[in-house]
């Protein structure tokens, strides 16, 4: 059967939200229709699998309709949107109180309505989160509030004055937000967008009172630490704030500060600055402490590996090996049996045990054409290490064919490649060529995207 919008949202929800979702129906304000509630039942318990068959369970004296099946699928969907409203609403106390006094006020009860507003607001100053989302809410409210200030006929100059402070914060903030996105997408493909009014957000968020807002200046510092020209105290700044203040943004913000962090920390180490390969390792590890590097309960592939790699280069090895095993059900379905493989083989490497490579790679099934490349650039080096010409012939030759099969790798390709050609001429050069040496060297040393470049130095170091 094929899975509609219907099935879709059903599974996502959790046992005591489909429990929840039961009595929501069962309710006759919020449904009247025992048809909604018997398909509701069928989808998420019963035996059926066609259409048919679920219509069979909704109306076993009808024949199957096909314009009444759709309609009955979308009135049971738009009830389980009304759900997800009242789940949401029921959650957040500040925008329920926001809602009674809008309430209030449309029916003349003004000191209901101001009291209401009073208690929201106190509601929403006590938590500690202060995302854009939080300076919103409190822009609404003090809108309201406001409102219900006119509506008496009364002065309203201490509400506007709040009115307009908290959409500063709100405007301020998200500008930053915006600006960082920007920001990190000039990094990734160079294009050029102007933000209006950048430059005076900028300004306005180094002066008072935006300068003591912390989630003002963990955005500003974010933009600064991608756009200034030494990003790096401003990486510090925002380093020590996401540790100082780790409950202030919900997991979804904190996660992309986060990553910029870590972005930042592998630029710098890809540009040649070594002390950040300690300082990256750390920031993996406290980010899979905090959870801020899972996303839905999973954690990316090239996280993963990114973080053994490090890992391997610190000779972090019973870190990297406990990491491997701990993650291992945290990556996506499908990297589950490979990837750990593949990190394990290359911990293996790592600690000098080279013929232990082969046999771990043998009895895993890659998937992956990147991560399969990567495994065949990791059985040569393995071969290189037990020195075995034979091998080492055979294991070129062995990615040299992958690459040509492949023709969709297509960079990828000309990447391998070209660390095929460096390879060989690595292996051709004569034990006392100081000369030859000495330039290949040069020409390796120039390859910004040479593929295990750090690698091939190391053994253009050691000929002759």
């Amino acid at each position: 059967m094929s899975t509609g919008k219907l099935e879709r949202v059903i599974a996502t929800l959790t046992p005591l939200e489909r429990e929840r979702l039961g009595r929501f129906l069962a309710a006759d304000y919020f449904n009247s229709r025992e048809d909604v509630r018997r398909l509701y039942g069928s989808l998420v318990g019963g035996t059926a699998e066609s259409p048919e068959g679920h219509w069979t369970v909704v109306h076993p004296d009808q024949g199957f309709d096909v314009a009444k099946w759709r309609h009955l699928r979308n009135y049971l969907l738009r009830s389980i949107e009304d759900f997800l409203a009242v789940e949401a609403l029921r959650q957040d106390d500040a925008h329920r109180s926001l809602a009674v006094a809008r309430a209030y006020g449309a029916r003349g009860l003004r000191q209901m309505e101001v009291a209401t507003l009073q208690k929201g607001q106190q509601r929403l100053a006590r938590r500690p989160r202060r995302d854009a989302a939080h300076y919103q809410t409190q822009v609404n409210f003090r809108t309201q509030e406001y409102n219900a200030a006119f509506q008496r006929k009364r002065s309203a100059r201490a509400e506007i004055g709040d009115w307009a402070e908290s959409l500063d914060h709100f405007y301020i903030l998200t500008r930053l937000q915006q600006a960082c996105s920007i920001a990190t997408q000039q990094s990734v493909f160079h294009t050029e967008t102007a933000l209006p009014w950048l430059d005076l957000v900028l300004q306005r968020a180094q002066e008072p009172p935006f300068s003591s807002e912390t989630a003002i200046q963990l955005y500003f510092h974010a933009h600064q630490m991608l756009s200034a020209p030494d990003g790096h105290p401003h990486y510090q700044q925002l380093n020590q704030l996401l540790h100082d203040f780790p409950d202030i943004f919900p997991p979804s913000d904190l996660r992309s500060l986060y990553i910029m962090v870590i972005n930042f920390a592998i630029r710098s180490l890809n540009s040649g600055d070594q002390s950040y390969r300690a300082e990256l390792f750390s920031l993996y590890q406290r980010g899979l402490e905090q959870g801020w590097l899972l996303e839905q309960g999973q954690l990316s592939p090239w996280t993963y590996k990114n973080m053994v790699s490090i890992g391997l280069k610190l000779d972090r090895f019973e870190e990297v090996d406990q990491f491997i095993q701990d993650y291992r059900l945290r990556l996506p379905a499908e990297f589950q049996s490979d990837l750990p493989g593949y990190c394990k083989a290359e911990l293996q490497l790592a600690e000098g045990q080279p013929a232990k490579v082969f046999q771990t790679l043998r009895f895993i099934r890659i998937q992956d054409p990147l991560i399969d490349l990567r495994a065949r650039v990791l059985q040569l080096k393995a071969a290189y290490a037990l020195g075995e010409m034979e091998l080492i012939e055979s294991q070129s030759e062995a990615l040299r064919q992958l690459l040509r099969r492949r023709k969709q790798l297509t960079y990828h390709r000309e990447r391998y490649e070209e660390f095929l050609g460096f390879f060989k001429r690595i292996l051709a050069l004569a034990p006392r060529d100081r000369a030859g040496r000495q330039e290949l060297e040069k020409e390796v040393g120039e390859r910004d995207q040479l593929v295990e470049k750090e690698w091939l130095l190391e053994v253009v170091e050691k000929v002759g």
